[in-house]
């Protein structure tokens, strides 16, 4: 059976259309990324949101971004090509599992308690005495507590159901950051002044990545010198500016933007 040239142009055109087909994938964690509905409809919104879009005009990419359970992202993210996805924390463990295109945000964890519980945490093995740390599944922050040896520690799926659970004593601590907590607080109509932080054992990076697992090279430098050329002529600066004013205003948590880095 003779196969024609055009054929086999096609297949092989096709077969690249697919092996670059893109997914563009985050969580929900404000002010990174997060759902807001307009007019009936999900829109997904926030400061990486836009920095990300930014880099897609820049290189004529029209992927639509999603939000996905940061468990589900992570495994994507491990396992298939071409995922570029954000925002996630740059630590050792994770260091050569995946492309690192640009770093955007830098920010603290901090384990929380209700006010007035009386909980004292000086160093970081003061807190296996704690009954229950509420983390999310799949989070840098839980994977962070079992390699340094605690089980006391308890996950979901979204970080709203461990404020619940802080404020309904269901759970003495929750290890999260704070700007997701006023975020959240103010979603939920708690107030923040009923929350307080413990411990603060580390601050991380946070990236834009890509998958390894049979992502081209040629992709990588594509969105690494996109992002690059946008922080050099000031579009990173200008919108985390805007953010940083909106965060402030709205949740009263002080940002600036230094090294082209979005610091809490």
């Amino acid at each position: 059976m003779k196969i024609s040239i055009s054929f086999l142009i096609f297949a092989f055109f096709l077969s690249n259309l697919f092996s670059e087909k893109l997914s563009i994938l985050t969580i929900e964690e404000a002010p990174s990324s997060y759902i807001e509905i307009q007019n009936g409809k999900k829109i997904v919104k926030g400061f990486v949101v836009d920095f990300v879009k930014e880099i897609q005009k820049e290189i004529g990419d029209s992927t639509t971004i999603e939000i996905l359970p940061e468990a589900r992202v992570f495994q994507k993210a491990v396992n298939e090509p071409n995922i570029i996805f954000f925002s996630f924390s740059r630590t050792p463990e994770r260091e050569d599992s995946f492309y690192w295109i640009t770093p955007v945000i830098r920010k603290p964890w901090t384990f929380y308690g209700k006010k007035d519980s009386g909980i004292k945490i000086n160093i970081l093995s003061d807190l296996h005495k704690v009954n229950c740390i509420g983390v999310v599944r799949g989070d840098v922050r839980e994977g962070w507590l079992k390699t340094n040896g605690f089980s006391n520690v308890e996950d979901v799926t979204r970080h709203e159901q461990n404020l619940r659970k802080l404020m309904l004593d269901r759970i003495t601590l929750i290890f999260y950051e704070p700007q997701g907590l006023a975020y959240l607080c103010n979603l939920l109509d708690y107030s923040i002044n009923d929350i307080e932080p413990v411990f603060t054992p580390y601050v991380s990076d946070v990236y834009i990545a890509i998958s390894k697992n049979g992502t081209s090279q040629e992709l990588v430098d594509k969105w690494k010198d996109a992002a690059n050329k946008l922080k050099d002529i000031g579009v990173f600066r200008r919108i985390a500016e805007e953010w940083s004013s909106y965060i402030w205003n709205e949740y009263k948590i002080k940002c600036d933007v230094s090294d082209e880095v979005l610091g809490f």
